[in-house]
């Protein structure tokens, strides 16, 4: 329990930057003393400070939460996120899907669908839809990279020629409205890159606790996305901005119903 918490814990005040002590009690239903020891552990590893009363996310000391553990984290929230993601789906669609311990559950709803291709380089996403008679798999070469279960291409991305593909079903560490979408992992800028150029629609998935969160490299814009699709609405200026965007946004309870003008 104290391990799973200390992981919550890093996760709240990531995704807040800044937040008093008190706040973190009352969310975490812990005691001051309880959370001095948490806090200090997190200190130890680099991935918060102290200052002035607030406690701080450490981004440039924090470590990045290996893919496994990241996968325990807010997995209800995360399998919302694709239940909304799986409206876009169609029978005999030829669909990309990024790497993430978000988006490696869309897999988990497509067992209705006809005749799916799917292409990708993460190994969760590989598993999973190894045992599913209904998805062709296509599997994207590389370097395997421990930190987020993935083949990282080693010798280009030109692989992705061969394949025709119009949905990409995209991963991000952290969304905000001025610098859009971004992520953590340098091996695999090339591959997201290639994608979100050969693909003609973007649809990305993330969980509610991305929103407000910047992270280490830039992917491009929200108005990049035709879709994005998460666990609950985020806040009134970020709907604010993809009705006046044309970008749609999607929650399990919105389902197909339209918040921006997209189709």
């Amino acid at each position: 329990m104290g391990k799973e918490r200390l992981l919550q814990l890093e996760e709240y005040i990531k995704v807040q930057q800044k937040v008093s002590p008190e706040l973190l009690c009352e969310k975490f239903g812990v005691s001051m003393s309880t959370l001095r020891r948490d806090i200090n552990t997190l200190v130890q590893m680099g991935c918060v400070k102290k200052a002035y009363g607030y406690i701080l996310y450490n981004y440039s000391a924090a470590k990045i939460i290996p893919f496994h553990i990241r996968s325990a984290i807010n997995p209800e929230q995360k399998r919302d996120a694709c239940a909304a993601a799986a409206s876009f789906i169609q029978e005999n669609d030829t669909i990309f899907i990024d790497s993430g311990s978000t988006t490696c559950h869309l897999v988990d709803f497509m067992a209705s669908f006809k005749n799916l291709t799917v292409i990708t380089s993460n190994l969760d996403i590989i598993l999973r839809a190894t045992s599913m008679e209904n998805i062709n798999l296509l599997v994207c070469s590389g370097e395997l990279n421990r930190k987020n279960n993935s083949l990282s291409p080693v010798t280009g991305t030109d692989v992705l020629n061969h394949f025709n593909f119009s949905k990409a079903f995209m991963a991000a560490s952290g969304v905000t409205l001025t610098d859009g979408f971004s992520h953590s992992y340098i091996s695999e800028r090339p591959l997201k890159q290639a994608v979100l150029e050969k693909a003609a629609q973007h649809y990305f998935i993330v969980d509610n606790s991305k929103f407000g969160v910047k992270a280490l490299l830039n992917m491009g814009p929200l108005c990049l996305a035709d879709a994005i699709c998460t666990n609950q609405l985020p806040g009134p200026d970020y709907v604010e901005f993809c009705q006046n965007h044309n970008i749609s946004l999607l929650t399990p309870d919105v389902k197909k119903q339209q918040i921006g003008n997209h189709e």
